[in-house]
């Protein structure tokens, strides 16, 4: 496959070159624009720099409908450079954010096991110390992950007397486990 460029023909009327109007066009316009496309994009230079590539390939694309002159383009240009960079902005809102997933089973190590089994074997020896009552509330929320409204209703007793048979079930745990700062 061969690549085949895009020249437009010299204009027949003035005799000139077309890549040598977009040059003198790009050396006198492109400071100013890239400056505007700066403010455009909050400062950043990589975009700044993609839209005004964008910019002079919509001018390459449209070079025999411009004024001679690169003084008399620049309205053009500007107007150019300007829905380059809104069409940016909108691809950007129209896409989604990316977020990388994170495979949780793969990011464990043996070492996050180890620490479980060590966790649950302390657990297990310590709730034996507690009373019958902080026992079961330990139980029923860690383990079996029952809403404390739930409880209260299986016991019949209000859900605050729930939650504070808890509060004190876990500080008594940690005393049973040495956990400093769990006092009564």
């Amino acid at each position: 496959m061969t690549l085949v460029a895009f020249t437009p023909d010299i204009d027949q009327e003035s005799g000139d070159d077309p890549a040598a109007r977009l040059r003198r066009m790009f050396e006198t316009q492109s400071e100013p624009l890239m400056a505007y496309l700066l403010k455009l994009t909050l400062g950043e230079h990589h975009l700044a720099e993609d839209l005004l590539q964008e910019t002079f390939l919509r001018a390459w694309r449209r070079i025999a409908d411009l004024p001679g002159e690169p003084a008399s383009a620049r309205p053009w240009l500007f107007t150019v450079a300007r829905r380059a960079a809104i069409d940016v902005l909108r691809a950007r809102r129209a896409r989604p954010t990316e977020v990388e997933l994170i495979d949780s089973g793969a990011s464990r190590s043996s070492v996050d096991i180890a620490e479980q089994v060590v966790d649950a074997h302390l657990i297990s020896t310590a709730l034996p110390k507690l009373t019958p009552m902080h026992r079961e509330m330990i139980i029923e929320v860690y383990y079996r992950d029952r809403d404390p409204a739930d409880i209260a209703g299986q016991l019949d007793i209000p859900e605050g007397t729930v939650k504070s048979r808890t509060f004190y079930a876990v500080r008594r745990l940690g005393r049973a486990l040495g956990v400093t700062g769990t006092t009564d």
